[in-house]
């Protein structure tokens, strides 16, 4: 080889060398991108809202960065619409080049979603889309959950009301993933432990405004409580309607923290004193992480959070803290949900990991009554039980 041809083979190795460390100089300052799709829009307006400022905390007290690389949200409005869902998520994903997904309430999308990130090689870490199917039968390597599964959280309530002496149930939710995946886990669990559903009721979702011949159907039976999960406006509607029907004292209202959602409250008023029901988290001092974030809260916001902000905040921290782990390298989707999912993180709700479907674990949940203290309503807490198992169907480890 000449001198020449040496010399001109030395200068493109340079140029190459340089190009290649210029654009890894530039992949380190280079924005990490998040794709947040909720419903801004809908029912569930006000919980998505919510959702938002937990993870707005848990970015500010981050600095905006993670690894050492600003951190840019892009938020979609998915209205609750599975079409919507699919077709803002592959909008991030080959539009604005998103590097990790999160978000989603509503179960069917979440369930339509798991696949558009296999094909995509995508993580996308749900807030809290709760079908059991989402992380059983739908499971693969690039989704994690880090609210809960429907059965791990109803089985937990089936068994503690079967455990109160309660025998017979009738369920009421609507017509959709979520709702039947709740009511099914609440009624095996109930029966498994020596209780009976006697009546199952089901709702058109979103299209359900009076509740009237539903609750008429359960009064019929000898049920001594009806178990429900609704969220959002359908929510606040059914719990009042059930006590413009007089049932609060003879035919008492169960479930979960979605019923009787603290946004809620004003618009429940006295109708849902009284109320017991299961949360996943409720302000309390034994736990450091809780007290912190509630400060944090109050302070960023000027108001308390609820269980909504929490949940937020969790898949906030848990997606960020995971990036910050893998900054110099978010191209690979499946090393990003291995990452989060072999990861512990300090959560208000206690102690967060996952396990072996990628779904979130929490050492208990609580069983909180809706009480009054000086004109003010305020979740006692009456016990806490173990959270359920997750459905057989999915092991990813």
């Amino acid at each position: 080889m000449s001198f020449k041809s040496s010399a001109i083979s030395a200068v493109a190795a340079l140029t190459v060398a340089f190009a290649g460390a210029t654009h890894a100089q530039d992949e380190s300052k280079a924005p990490v991108k998040i794709g947040l799709v909720l419903p801004f829009t809908g029912i569930f307006a006000v919980q998505a809202q919510e959702v938002l400022t937990g993870w707005e905390l848990a970015l500010a007290q981050r600095g905006g960065k993670v690894g050492g690389r600003p951190v840019q949200i892009i938020k979609e409005d998915n209205e609750l619409n599975v079409s919507l869902a699919v077709q803002k998520a592959n909008k991030l994903i080959q539009s604005d080049n998103v590097d990790i997904l999160a978000g989603i309430f509503n179960s069917s999308a979440a369930i339509a979603l798991t696949d558009v990130a296999k094909k995509n090689q995508k993580p996308f870490v749900f807030t809290f889309a709760v079908a059991d199917e989402i992380t059983g039968k739908y499971c693969n390597e690039y989704v994690a959950r880090t609210s809960f599964s429907a059965n791990s959280l109803h089985a937990a309530s089936g068994k503690y009301w079967a455990s109160t002496g309660v025998k017979r149930a009738a369920t009421i939710a609507p017509d959709n993933a979520a709702g039947r995946s709740m009511m099914e886990s609440f009624k095996k669990a109930f029966e498994a432990d020596g209780g009976n559903v006697v009546k199952q009721e089901w709702t058109p979702f979103q299209r359900t405004k009076d509740w009237g011949s539903y609750l008429t159907n359960i009064r019929g039976t000898d049920a001594q409580i009806i178990y429900s999960w609704y969220a959002g406006a359908e929510a606040s509607q059914s719990v009042k309607q059930h006590a413009a029907f007089g049932l609060k004292t003879s035919l008492p209202l169960r479930g979960d923290f979605w019923l009787y959602d603290t946004a809620q409250w004003s618009v429940l008023g006295d109708d849902a004193l009284g109320a017991r029901y299961i949360t996943i988290w409720t302000p309390r001092d034994d736990n450091a992480a809780s007290v912190a974030f509630i400060k944090a809260y109050r302070e960023k916001f000027g108001r308390d959070p609820n269980v909504n902000s929490v949940l937020g905040y969790d898949n906030a921290v848990a997606v960020l803290d995971t990036a910050a782990k893998r900054a110099a390298d978010l191209s690979d989707g499946k090393a990003f949900i291995k990452t989060l999912t072999e990861s512990k993180f300090d959560s208000p709700r206690g102690t967060l990991s996952f396990n072996s479907s990628h779904n979130a674990r929490v050492p208990a949940v609580f069983v909180v009554e809706l009480v009054k203290e000086n004109g003010a309503f305020k979740e006692k807490r009456i016990t806490q039980t173990p959270l359920g198992d997750d459905l057989p169907g999915c092991d990813l480890k």
